[in-house]
């Protein structure tokens, strides 16, 4: 961490007590233990990110709701404010789509590698699935409340992928 970046423990002390920001702790604080050795066809980068997702990234509740245009404006004045608190908000949000977007697709690499080795493991993952898990079309009309239970599906998604990784 260089000397410009800030703790998790500081980003959300200060977005909760200045701004008035809800921080959520992550979902998941463990993860299955999974052989890596082969990550059927993900960059081991992309699993990081999976895994990550997982257990780094927050649901963050700000004031805006839907009102993406003043998110932007805010932002904006925050890169200049306060640079280390903005890159964090980044680093942290799982309500992004470009997240969402990442996470989908590690998780469909992963389901075609199970699938392409033959393993049973990819039947048990797919089945427990909702069918337009990844289909983040009109992710953006969502209600705030919406966003929030469809990351959190995608996250128990992803668990239990990982539990059929793991076994």
């Amino acid at each position: 961490m260089s000397l410009d970046e800030l703790t998790d423990g500081e980003a959300i002390r200060t977005l909760q007590e200045e701004h008035g920001w809800e921080v959520r702790e992550p979902t998941y604080n463990a993860l299955p233990i999974v052989d890596v050795s082969d990550l059927y066809g993900c960059t081991r980068k992309s699993f990081e990110y999976f895994c990550d997702f997982l257990t780094e990234r927050r649901v963050i509740i700000d004031p805006f709701g839907s009102d993406h245009s003043s998110r932007r404006k805010y932002n904006k004045g925050l890169e200049t404010e306060n640079p280390p608190l903005r890159r964090w908000i980044k680093g942290h949000s799982k309500l992004k789509i470009n997240s969402l977007l990442s996470v989908s697709m590690t998780f469909r690499s992963l389901m075609d590698g199970i699938y392409t080795k033959g393993s049973t493991s990819w039947q048990k993952a797919w089945k427990a699935l909702p069918k337009d898990l990844f289909a983040a079309d009109g992710y953006d009309a969502f209600s705030f409340e919406e966003k929030v239970e469809f990351v959190e599906t995608i996250g128990e998604a992803c668990y239990g992928l990982l539990e059929r990784l793991a076994e």
